[in-house]
């Protein structure tokens, strides 16, 4: 585990400005973040990448234009109970220590309720570029986005046996240990374009837009299987077996070194780092503007895979256990280390993508209550993630956000101006709620945004799990 932790912190350290959105947990632009996440039917033109490629071509206005945003970085690193310095100090060292009555206390108290669930998420668009020439070609974009994003969850019964000891009668199971990493960079050419208009009627437009990606993998570790089953017997003695598999995939530039390696690798990363994995993935979007400002939008995001190829290897560790003495540090050692395995070289090994369906509503807010100053614009989304890679999860997300200019200076409802404050409620991972935050400022020629996904850790770090999320970005107005 130590070692995972290692290649984790060299991962933040050496990638400097590491956008879309990845997962239905993932972190984005810092709009959407300071909205709660919110934006498969808000976020139009160059915030759209990653979650609704149709609202790409503006649905609802025949403006021409052209935005950059450069840059935007996004992270999100959250845990249901433990923080990372307390694992690494509980469960980093090279070998096991006597915990005092104090440490055992306080240990116990993260797991009392729940596993150890450890999640980050970190993103880094250097450039995103959309154009839109006139009303009938459509819009297109064009990003490279980094994404560093994992999991991993430490089973409460290994730090209920650790601390209690094995007491009598009782089965343990550390089924629920995972761990899941990986580093990837995207590059997304995307198309959006107006499929039907109409000042008359019900339905105003409909718009449908396509996002073709093309994956490079640097980094991947995860563990594929965990089986495992522990029982007190006589005397307290604690008998059982596990098995364990699991398996990664380096780039050279990382210098990661195998036990069975015979070439050694000199470690250079930098942003130009030779890929051990490449991929192909596909974002589909429609998005209709119905009455007057209500946008309805629905996708499908992320639809693909990535075959690791370059250092990839097959950790197996399958093992039985017999503990008749805790304190004996021999017996104690085969516990808390049972994660180790032996490793042997794999030809390739393909994980998916976090396949993500997007549904989101929108409404101008100010265009039916008059009393309102300035512009108001309020947004609903439902997120479901199809499997649980990193910042993914078969649990549904919903969110609500809301993005207001009090001081609206033209106050046109599509294109308003000034100071923005946005806000949002949202779920993370582990269901807990999170109160988003953020400030913009909107002008003919630049927006910036600054938000949080989470203000009351931030202002009040104690009073709810620890969370710690930002995000940042400049977009530049060329045209329109």
């Amino acid at each position: 585990m130590r070692t995972f932790f290692v290649i984790f912190i060299a991962l933040l350290v050496n990638i400097c400005l590491v956008r879309a959105q990845f997962g239905s947990f993932g972190s984005s632009d810092a709009r959407t973040m300071g909205m709660g996440n919110t934006g498969n039917a808000s976020a139009n033109d160059v915030y759209s990448i990653g979650k609704n490629p149709s609202l790409l071509d503006n649905s609802d206005s025949n403006k021409s234009y052209l935005k950059i945003i450069f840059p935007n970085i996004s992270s999100q690193v959250f845990t249901t109970s433990i923080s990372l310095d307390e694992v690494d100090y509980f469960f980093g060292g090279p070998t096991s220590r006597n915990l005092t009555y104090d440490e055992k206390n306080r240990l116990y108290g993260y797991f009392a309720k729940e596993n150890g669930i450890y999640n980050y998420y970190i993103e880094v668009n250097p450039i995103t570029i959309a154009y839109k020439p006139d009303s009938t070609f459509g819009s297109v974009a064009f990003s490279v986005s980094d994404v560093v994003s994992g999991n991993f969850v430490i089973p409460s019964s290994l730090a209920q046996l650790l601390l209690n000891g094995n007491e009598p009668s009782k089965n343990y199971s550390f089924d629920a240990l995972n761990f899941q990493t990986w580093w990837l960079r995207e590059y997304n050419l995307s198309y959006s374009r107006k499929l039907f208009g109409s000042d008359n009627g019900f339905l105003k437009n409909l718009s449908a837009g396509i996002s073709f990606k093309l994956i490079s993998g640097f980094a991947y570790t995860g563990i594929t299987n965990v089986s495992s089953n522990f029982y007190t017997g006589d005397k307290n003695v604690l008998i059982g077996n596990y098995d364990i598999e699991a398996y990664s995939s380096f780039s050279n530039n990382l210098a990661v070194q195998y036990d069975y390696d015979t070439v050694h690798r000199v470690y250079n990363l930098n942003y130009f780092s030779q890929p051990s994995g490449s991929g192909f993935g596909l974002d589909f979007g429609l998005s209709a503007q119905i009455g007057t400002g209500i946008v309805i939008g629905a996708a499908i995001t992320d639809i693909g895979s990535v075959k690791w190829t370059g250092n990839v290897a097959k950790h197996a560790s399958h093992d039985s256990l017999y503990i008749n003495d805790l304190f004996d540090k021999a017996q104690l050692d085969s516990l808390t280390n049972f994660v180790k395995s032996e490793s042997t070289p794999v030809g390739s090994y393909s994980t998916s993508l976090p396949t993500t369906l997007r549904f989101g509503i929108s409404a101008d807010i100010s265009n039916y209550i008059q009393s309102i100053p300035g512009n108001l614009k309020a947004a609903f989304d439902y997120n479901q993630g199809l499997n649980k890679m990193p910042s993914n999860s078969i649990l549904p997300r919903f969110s609500l956000g809301f993005d207001w200019f009090p001081l609206c200076h033209s106050c046109d409802k599509m294109n308003p101006d000034g100071i923005s404050t946005l806000t949002g409620l949202t779920y993370d991972q582990s269901s807990h709620a999170r109160w988003a935050m953020g400030i913009g400022y909107v002008s003919s020629f630049i927006e910036v945004y600054l938000s949080t996904l989470d203000i009351i850790s931030l202002i009040a770090p104690n009073s709810t799990k620890p969370h710690e999320s930002f995000a940042f970005n400049l977009a530049w107005k060329i045209k329109g």
